[in-house]
């Protein structure tokens, strides 16, 4: 059964297959249609197939179709900057050659962000999406981002480092990075931040900060940065002040940091170092809270100590009732805070507490008792002589003190752990009465003596503390130490009273110093005074003190000295001298310039040249001591006084002129000789003539903008014309009448426009504007601009000299001279006026800063604020923090 019904499937399928067109077509039979219907089955085979392999692209910038999207993720490229106040500021992208990529808005995490989308096939590798080109044409093509900063400061301080993952800046475009898009998708795109420099220092009081003092996100807070803690800190939580910025701090900090315990500063480690003294924060007193020291771990920070190279800890110690004194605390240097006193507790000379004391000396504000010092119980009531067993006690002095947790400070103390027992001092009570000596006369310690009615025999020594003060009429105080046999003392108040006569006894008159036996004393500046000297004939055994007070001889000028004439029966007399400081050598010999001396390079002399300056200044001012010669030129002569006197460069250099100098310059195609022509026609001679007079004032005008430019390479704001000594000239011989050369100056109009934040500037001459920086910025000090000493001179045109000994900056202008002794607040005027100054003259780190509104008022500029509608010279405008100064 089995068998046939076999046979009839295969008989079946055989008959089948010879009626089917396609076996029929390949055995070469021919059927209607038959050539359509082979063309629709390869379609659809192919159809099939393409199914099959179809190749998505590897990176889009468009959403995929609907159909593909789950095959790929979204990556965003995002240029955040700064967030200040709560509002993210963005930079922009860029190409590898530079050119800006146009940024989108993109909803992010509920927000809108913007960035740059691309729509990477998932799995592919990131090497190959990086260089996938459709149509020849990259496809990612953002390679790197700018902060779009408008700022020069901050654009520069911010520049863009690399792009940003889990691991800080990441090189996303290295060949062997691999991107991690695990996990990510369309709905959960992945962020690619661009990473941008942070501030090289700036200030928090958050101990972690996520952004910076221009609101840029931190990069790798720990590795980058260097943490520095300023911290108020108190023996009780109560007592600790607080702690603010200064004005001038506040530029390196996000927000208003004021009244805090704690302020951080942060240090970006490749920024340099950073002194205490400037970045220390204010410290901020209150009612039962007095600031005494900074310290540092177990020492005092000096003022330069630098700051950066790891995390420190500063601590700010306050005083509240009380504050223990730590063991490195010297108080000449850190002197306790007023009302506050020292009190000590030590063991007996030759003995030592029994147990270890940590802290035995305290800082006790007035008034506050004992009782209130932590653990002081401990201390006073258990404490015993190492290797004594007998009784102690607590002695104030020799005074012993029965409770002594009861006793309240009102001045210094030092409580003495003694052995029990019957001091000499302690059994002796002075019957004291008054002394009287004269108005100016020092009571001897045997008048002293003198005024004790029941002075003890057992004394071994007998010394004044304190002296009476008996310069005025009336009553003062003297205090006499007893030291008695049993080395105990005790001190002993004697009350002198001052005269002018001591009443109803026979006063041998005291010896008189005429007028012409008193020599007046001539001090050179910066010598000593010798008044010891200065009186002739005295009676023998007489003695000289000096008594007066101090006298500085770097100020010249008349002085009244006093000297204490002791005679030999014991009486005394105050004699004065006139004390005259001469003036500087400085001052005295004018200073006469060298002839200039050739050199290489403006800004590093060699030994050779400095040696042939120092030569040419010696021979043409003799006087000079020594003289001394800076790298740029710079040259100090120093006197026998030690006044100085300083040679600008522009004064004894000038830079060797090249070869190509003295050559004639070539001939331009065209030009003819400008020789005179023999056979030249009659009556055209005397235009020649003309043409060359008009020549050599044209040559004498250039000669002079050059002299002029020359001179501007040693000012802070260079001119347009400075020769570069590569383009030949001609010399020409130019003559120049002696009364034009005697006319006033005339000052080319010029606009400087100084930028307070960052110490940049433009200056406007001759419609051309030049963008230069100060070399060191400006201040605004108690509301006025300081200007540097020399950029100040450089911008009023007026030529500026430094007094070292005397301190004193002297600008001249159109014949008339000021002078600024930068200890004062005055200017005084050659014309003999003054004018009075609300700012005075600065000097930070070497640098001598003085108030521009006043200079320039003494040579005639006005000021103001752009805001009031005016025109002046110096225009102040508060919103850009920026100075105007028209120099017309």
């Amino acid at each position: 059964m089995n068998r046939k019904m076999f046979l009839l499937v295969t008989s079946l399928a055989i008959l089948s297959s010879s009626l089917s067109p396609t076996w029929a077509a390949g055995k070469n039979f021919i059927y209607n249609n038959l050539e359509k219907t082979l063309a629709l089955q390869a379609q659809a085979s192919d159809v099939k197939n393409s199914e099959k392999k179809e190749e998505l692209p590897l990176v889009i910038e468009n959403m995929p179709d609907d159909r593909v999207k789950d095959k790929y993720v979204k990556i965003i490229f995002v240029p955040e900057t700064r967030k200040v106040n709560g509002v993210q500021h963005y930079g922009k992208l860029l190409d590898k050659e530079g050119n800006e990529v146009s940024l989108s808005d993109i909803s992010y995490n509920g927000k809108v962000i913007k960035g740059k989308e691309y729509y990477v096939l998932k799995g592919a590798r990131w090497r190959s999406i990086l260089y996938y080109k459709i149509n020849n044409k990259q496809v990612l093509y953002v390679r790197k981002a700018d902060n779009n900063e408008s700022d020069p400061e901050i654009k520069s301080e911010h520049e863009f480092l690399g792009w940003t993952s889990a691991y800080g800046i990441t090189n996303i475009f290295a060949d062997d990075y691999s991107l991690p898009l695990s996990g990510y998708s369309i709905d959960m795109p992945y962020i690619i931040k661009a990473g941008f420099q942070n501030k090289p220092c700036f200030y928090d009081n958050d101990f972690l900060p996520e952004r910076d003092s221009d609101g840029y996100e931190i990069l790798q807070k720990k590795d980058n940065y260097t943490r520095i803690g300023f911290i108020a800190t108190a023996e009780k939580e109560n007592w600790k002040g607080s702690l603010s910025l200064k004005d001038s701090q506040k530029k390196f900090s996000l927000k208003e940091i004021q009244n805090s315990k704690k302020i951080y500063f942060y240090i970006r480690k490749d920024s340099g170092t950073y002194k205490f003294v400037d970045f220390k924060p204010e410290v901020i007193d209150s009612e039962g809270k007095t600031f005494w020291y900074w310290a540092l771990s177990s020492s005092l920070p000096k003022e330069d100590f630098e700051m950066g190279s790891k995390d420190l800890d500063f601590f700010a110690e306050f005083i509240g009732e009380y504050a223990p004194m730590k063991n490195y605390l010297n108080l000449e240097e850190k002197p306790m805070p007023r009302g506050c006193y020292k009190v000590e507790f030590q063991p007996e000379d030759g003995y030592k507490f029994n147990d270890s004391h940590y802290y035995i000396k305290f800082a006790i504000r007035r008034g506050v008792g004992l009782k209130t010092i932590r653990y002081i119980e401990l201390l006073l009531k258990d404490s015993h002589l190492k290797g004594y067993e007998g009784k102690v006690a607590w002695y104030d002095g020799y005074k012993k003190i029965d409770n002594i947790l009861e006793q309240v400070i009102d001045s210094d103390k030092v409580f003495t752990l003694r052995r029990v027992r019957d001091f000499e001092s302690e059994k002796f009570n002075p019957l004291v009465n008054e002394v009287q000596v004269n108005k100016g006369d020092d009571p001897t310690i045997e008048k002293l003596k003198g005024g004790i009615t029941n002075l003890p025999n057992n004394l071994v020594k007998v010394e004044i503390k304190t002296k009476a003060d008996t310069s005025q009429v009336g009553t003062s105080k003297a205090v006499l130490k007893l030291t008695f046999t049993d080395t105990s003392s005790k001190e002993v108040e004697v009350t002198v009273k001052i005269i002018d006569k001591i009443p109803g006894k026979i006063i041998t008159p005291i010896p008189k110093i005429k007028a012409e036996d008193i020599i007046k004393e001539e001090i050179p500046y910066n010598g000593k005074i010798n008044l010891l000297d200065n009186i002739k004939n005295l009676p023998d055994g007489a003695k000289v003190e000096d008594v007066s007070k101090i006298i500085d001889t770097k100020i010249p000028g008349t002085y009244t000295g006093k000297v204490k004439v002791t005679f030999k029966e014991g009486s005394s007399r105050i004699v004065e001298i006139s004390v005259e400081v001469l003036h500087p050598l400085a001052e005295k010999y004018k200073v006469q310039k060298p002839d200039k001396t050739p050199v290489e390079k403006l800004d590093s002399l060699s030994l050779s040249e400095k040696s042939e300056i120092v030569e040419k200044v010696k021979t043409v001012n003799p006087q000079a001591d020594t003289v001394e010669v800076s790298d740029k030129g710079e040259t100090t002569l120093v006197y026998a006084d030690g006044s100085k006197n300083i040679i600008s460069p522009e004064d004894t250099i000038v830079l060797k002129k090249n070869e190509s100098d003295n050559k004639d310059p070539e001939e331009k195609p065209g030009k003819k000789d400008d020789k005179k022509d023999p056979e030249q026609e009659p009556g055209k001679e005397e235009n020649n003539k003309d043409h060359e007079e008009n020549k050599e004032e044209d040559n004498h005008e250039v000669d002079k903008k050059n002299e002029e430019n020359k001179s501007d390479s040693w000012n802070y704001f260079p001119r347009y014309y400075v020769r570069d000594h590569k383009t030949p000239t001609n010399k020409q011989d130019v003559k120049i009448d002696s009364k034009e050369s005697h006319a006033k100056a005339k000052v080319k109009p010029r606009k400087f426009v100084i930028d307070m934040k960052s110490g940049t500037y433009t200056l406007t001459e001759d419609g051309k504007t030049l963008e230069k920086s100060l070399d060191v910025k400006p201040i605004i000090e108690n509301n006025r601009t300081m200007l540097p000493l020399r950029a100040l001179a450089e911008i009023l045109d007026a030529k500026v000299i430094w007094n070292e000994a005397t301190r004193t900056a002297s600008f001249t202008r159109d014949g008339l001279t000021a002078l600024i002794q930068i200890d004062d607040n005055k200017i005084v005027l050659s014309n003999g006026k003054t004018i009075d100054l609300d700012a005075k003259p600065l000097n930070v780190n070497g640098r001598i800063y003085l108030p521009l509104v006043y200079v320039g008022q003494v040579f005639g500029l006005t000021s103001g604020k752009t805001a009031d509608g005016k025109e002046d010279d110096i225009e102040w405008k508060e919103e850009s923090k920026a100075v105007t100064i028209n120099i017309k």
